[in-house]
């Protein structure tokens, strides 16, 4: 969309953007501080390339899964070992896939999984080492890894002068009681990409009313909206460009 214009015609000089949120109570707005308000969205995929063999003749054989199983452990050293601990990072392995025989070694083991990081540095940082180490322990077992970094959303910017319009928006819309600090987590968004090209901010409008049972997380099979909600998030929204084109 950006290379396509979308912020060039007409010219875009602020950027703000709303998400629900499935632990706020319907009827708060949650503001993020200034600063990140989102992690970077990477991507790995890992290839282990074995030797396929008989599960009751190992010693023939180089075991992809047991390969597989300690890679999986070594990246937690990622986090653990080589992260600024005042920096926060998260690698997950959410994918194995290899084999389908009970009494087979297969030769290939695939490992999926994302790593979010919250500055630059750390996410630099995670795509060297993540390589470096994964054909490490590899080659410890006599078997070869191809390592593919995928890198998607950067991490959101809230500027400083927007967060606090919005803030004073959703003031004016729910009152001052109804208005909390948003908690900063890991999750990715796209609208990052906009908030490194403009200054703006990225809040939220709670969903939750837990008299009618809806509780469950972004993402959960019983996941619902208090649609109430949704009217102090578009109230603040719309006020706050309202209070932008005054300003």
């Amino acid at each position: 969309m950006i290379k396509d214009g979308a912020l060039e015609d007409p010219h875009v000089d602020a950027v703000f953007g709303l998400h629900v949120s499935s632990d706020i109570d319907a009827g708060v707005i949650a503001v993020h501080k200034p600063g990140p308000g989102s992690a970077a969205s990477d991507r790995f995929r890992i290839r282990i390339q074995g030797k396929g063999g008989h599960a009751a003749r190992p010693q023939a054989a180089v075991d992809s899964v047991l390969v597989a199983a300690h890679v999986i452990t070594a990246m937690q050293t990622l986090v653990s070992r080589e992260t600024d601990p005042t920096k926060s990072a998260v690698v997950s392995t959410t994918a194995v896939i290899a084999g389908d025989a009970f009494n087979v070694l297969p030769d290939t083991a695939e490992l999926r999984g994302t790593i979010r990081t919250l500055d630059p540095e750390t996410r630099d940082l995670m795509e060297q080492r993540l390589i470096a180490l994964v054909e490490g322990v590899a080659a410890a077992f006599r078997a070869t890894a191809t390592v593919e970094f995928i890198r998607g959303y950067p991490g959101i910017v809230n500027e400083a002068h927007a967060t606090e319009m919005v803030r004073q928006a959703a003031i004016a819309v729910v009152g001052e009681d109804h208005v909390m600090e948003a908690k900063l987590g890991l999750g990715g968004e796209d609208f990052a990409y906009l908030s490194l090209e403009r200054p703006g901010c990225f809040f939220r409008a709670g969903t939750k009313n837990e008299s009618r049972g809806i509780v469950w997380g972004h993402h959960h099979p019983r996941f619902d909206v208090e649609e109430e909600g949704f009217a102090a998030g578009i109230g603040t929204m719309v006020q706050t460009a309202l209070n932008y084109l005054n300003d």
